[in-house]
Order: C-alpha cells, then sequence, then structure tokens
C-alpha cells in the first residue's frame, strides 16, 4: 500500500461556530487538527526511538558513552532534579540544610477578597498569562494512521 504524504489546512483549523455560550468546532477543524496531533504523536514517538536508537549504539561502541556531537546538532546525556536523596525516618541533620519559604495562601486571600472587595495590604494579584491547551478525548487517535 503507497502511503500519501501527510497534508493539513491550517487556516480550517480556525473553522468554529457559536452555539449559545459555547464555541463548537466544525469537524472540518476538527479533523485538521487531530491529523496535526497525530503527526505530533508520530514525530515525538519518532524522536524517542531516535534517541534510543543513539544511546544504544553508543553504548555498544564505549559503556561511558555521554552522548555524541554533531555540527548542528548535539544528542548528549543530561541529569535532572536533586542529586542526592536521604533516609527521612533518620535523616543525617550534619549534611541537609533547612530552605524555608513564604507562598501566599490563596484561599485565605480569596476569602478576604470576597468579603471586603480588595486584597490585603502587601498582597496584589500575579499577571498571569492565559494559555490554551489542546486535549484528545481519545488516546487512541494518535495511534491511527493519519491519511490524505
Amino acid at each position: 500500500m503507497d502511503k500519501k504524504p501527510v497534508t493539513f489546512n491550517p487556516q480550517a483549523i480556525t473553522k468554529f461556530a457559536k452555539k449559545g455560550e459555547k464555541f463548537i468546532m466544525k469537524k472540518e477543524a476538527e479533523a485538521e487538527l487531530l491529523k496535526l496531533l497525530q503527526v505530533q504523536a508520530l514525530v515525538e514517538r519518532l524522536v524517542k526511538q531516535t534517541k534510543e536508537a543513539i544511546a544504544n549504539a553508543g553504548l555498544k561502541i564505549d559503556k561511558g558513552f555521554r552522548g555524541v556531537i554533531g555540527e548542528n546538532i548535539r544528542a548528549v546525556y543530561r541529569v535532572y532534579g536533586e542529586k542526592y536523596t536521604y533516609d527521612r525516618d533518620n535523616p543525617p541533620e550534619d549534611y541537609l540544610k533547612s530552605t524555608t519559604y513564604w507562598k501566599p495562601d490563596s484561599t485565605k486571600i480569596d476569602d478576604y477578597y470576597k468579603k471586603t472587595g480588595e486584597l490585603p495590604k502587601g498582597i496584589s494579584e500575579k499577571n498571569r498569562e492565559p494559555v490554551l491547551s489542546i486535549s484528545i478525548t481519545d488516546k487512541e487517535l494518535l495511534n491511527e494512521t493519519t491519511q490524505n
């Protein structure tokens, strides 16, 4: 079976209709967005497989393999998170440091605001940028082959 290249129409993704207070995505827009999400999932799987192939090939050559560097791309191991952990039942206090920080209590602040109509002295609202989130209701759709 010949596989056709996947194409999609970005303008079609913006087609939706207003139904009462809700915006409803038209079927054409949903189909185009689904194709895009399927391609994204495919690319993510291919990148993961490629990382594994690079790591396996490098480790076959050298058990101390840390990565490979090209002219435009670097594929190197990185480590995230805390380097050490400790026994919480018997903490070695000589090797631990205590950290304390303050965090606004949103529940208390919201209650105060509802009662007084203003924020407590010393509290201001952060400017949080809204971000559009796209999710798929049936994850199996990401595994389907996209077709033209």
